[in-house]
């Protein structure tokens, strides 16, 4: 009886398990179904989310880190979607400074707001932005959408560059003469305020200069003619210049009214007056300098010169020059090579103190250094050069001179007895004579050249040349100072140095020049001397002795 019980539980437990495995199985099939459902839904949105031509990124709210984005915003700030997940968003994509969030920090709305987007150089990007807050599986997010509008600002600023670029004044009348219609850059430009022309006839509101050009432009135009004008306006006590172009409106070949546009040209008109008093300035200098200006065509012919170019090549008047061959001025021999410094300054734009012999009008030959410029018309296609030539006669007489006096130095210089040598202000030599290279042992200056003096000192010697070359600076000149040098094949020798410092124009020392007298023998001299006197001073002492000697013997006889 028990165990028929017993069994009956058994059975009761197993049908109850039975029924909880079939309730699990049909949960387990129904969440098979609803994930698959999710993920059909997630690729769907995933698809939509990618599709989406706007830019999409989702932002934690908390962390202020970038959850996740679309291929969109992804490939506008520069980099794979992968690398910019999970980075802050100020990397990226917002301008503002942590902690100072538009939308987290200070509570701002964006609404299709005008904002900009850093890409991955931090290059800006204008963008119109939208940001909503989104509740993700409790993670509080926001939604940010954005549409680039780079080329939106482009356009808008192409044409504002256009609006702005016009400069020019544009009424338009109606066939009866009304005004119409203006544009201006700026009211202030007007000489009415537009409420007190529009719709009214010129007659009624203009000075009569300009309704006489308005009668003369529109009677014109009805003609099916343009009337150009240049005329003055009183603008509030101050005259200004202007010039308009009074165009007729036609429509199927009807006229239908007027179209003017002004300029105003009073700084042109200021330019132009300060352009001739520039020429005229410019003319007084050209005038008056003392070097010959003369202005070439391209192929060398004189279209212009001053009065020091008539009187440089002796000739009457400028009259004579005009119009000749600037070659017929130079000597024969060097024509050649000044057609060739013609056409490099051409191509090159100058030329500068070229030196040639130039010819008077009685042929008379005398040595000049002539540069040149190139001159070029506004759209820098070359028209003419001015050339500048000045006599240099007396500088080549100076120079001839110079150089005389140079080769005579040379010559006292390379025939002097004794070494002269010429350092810088280091000791660093920088020439010497033959005799310099004969007591030191050398066969070349460019063994020596360049080195320093100090190292042919004996180094016992180096600290008082050092504080002689002080010295030598101070007082300018130091004499028969004695040293010891040592030579190329380091054997020493005694010498009496001279030192002068010399002096650049403005009184600074850059240089010394010393005299070096090898005193080897002198030294011997005296040092023989010096033996003799002692040799002869034990003589004459020994003689002393045995005078005093043989004086005190007699004394005692």
């Amino acid at each position: 009886m028990q165990e028929d019980k017993n069994t009956a539980e058994l059975l009761n437990k197993i049908n109850k398990l039975k029924s909880r495995i079939e309730e699990l199985e049909k949960s387990e099939a129904h969440c098979k179904k609803v994930k698959e459902e999710l993920k059909e839904r997630e690729i769907y949105q995933k698809t939509i989310f990618s599709a989406i031509q706007t830019g999409i990124v989702v932002i934690d709210a908390e962390t202020q880190e970038i959850i996740d984005l679309n291929n969109v915003a992804a490939e506008l700030i520069g980099v794979p979607k992968e690398e910019i997940i999970g980075h802050s968003c100020h990397k990226y994509i917002c301008p503002a400074e942590e902690g100072k969030c538009p939308i987290i920090d200070l509570n701002q709305t964006v609404d299709h707001s005008q904002r900009i987007l850093l890409d991955i150089n931090a290059n800006e990007i204008p963008i119109i932005k939208n940001v909503v807050p989104v509740n993700l599986g409790g993670r509080e997010a926001l939604l940010e959408s954005f549409i680039d509008i780079s080329e939106h600002r482009k356009a808008e600023k192409r044409l504002r560059s256009i609006i702005d670029g016009m400069v020019d004044l544009v009424f338009v009348f109606d066939k009866n003469g009304n005004f119409e219609y203006y544009n201006a850059p700026d009211v202030k430009e007007l000489y009415l305020p537009p409420e007190k022309f529009l719709g009214i006839h010129y007659s009624e509101v203009m000075p009569e200069p300009v309704i006489e050009l308005l009668d003369d432009a529109l009677e014109r135009n009805k003609n099916n003619e343009v009337g150009e004008y240049d005329y003055g306006l009183d603008m509030g006590g101050v005259t200004k210049y202007y010039s308009a172009k009074i165009s007729p409106i036609l429509i199927e070949d009807k006229y239908y009214g007027s179209v003017g546009v002004v300029r105003d040209v009073t700084e042109h008109k200021k330019a132009e007056k300060a352009l001739r008093e520039s020429e005229e300035k410019l003319r007084t200098v050209l005038e008056s300098s003392p070097d010959a200006i003369t202005v070439l065509d391209l192929e060398g012919k004189i279209m212009d010169c001053n009065q020091a170019t008539v009187k440089l090549h002796e000739f009457s008047s400028k009259e004579e020059l005009i119009g000749a061959s600037v070659f017929e001025l130079i000597a024969p021999g060097e024509r050649q090579r000044a057609a060739e410094a013609l056409k490099k300054s051409i191509e090159q734009g100058a030329m500068m103190n070229v030196e040639y012999m130039f010819f008077t009008k009685d042929g008379r030959e005398f040595p000049a250094e002539a540069s040149g410029s190139l001159i070029s018309d506004e759209t820098g296609k070359p028209t003419s050069l001015v050339a500048i030539t000045r006599d240099i006669t007396e500088r080549k007489k100076a120079e001839q001179t110079l150089k005389e006096s140079e080769e005579r130095i040379r010559g006292i210089f390379e025939s002097s007895p004794d070494s002269v040598q010429v350092t810088d202000l280091a000791g660093n030599l920088i020439e010497c004579n033959q005799e310099t290279l004969n007591i030191m042992g050398f066969s070349s200056k460019d063994e020596i050249i360049g080195k320093p003096v100090f190292e042919y000192i004996a180094p016992e010697h180096r600290q008082e040349v050092g504080q002689a070359m002080k010295m030598t600076i101070k007082k300018g000149l130091i004499k028969r100072f004695e040293s010891v040098l040592i030579d190329k094949d380091g054997h020493k020798f005694p010498v009496e140095v001279s030192a002068n410092v010399i002096l650049d124009h403005s009184g600074k020392p850059t240089s010394f020049i010393a005299t070096i007298k090898d005193i080897t023998e002198r030294k011997k001299a005296e040092e023989a001397l010096k033996v003799s006197e002692e040799k002869y001073k034990g003589i004459v002492e020994k003689f002393l002795k045995v005078s005093n000697e043989i004086i005190i013997e007699i004394s005692k006889k």
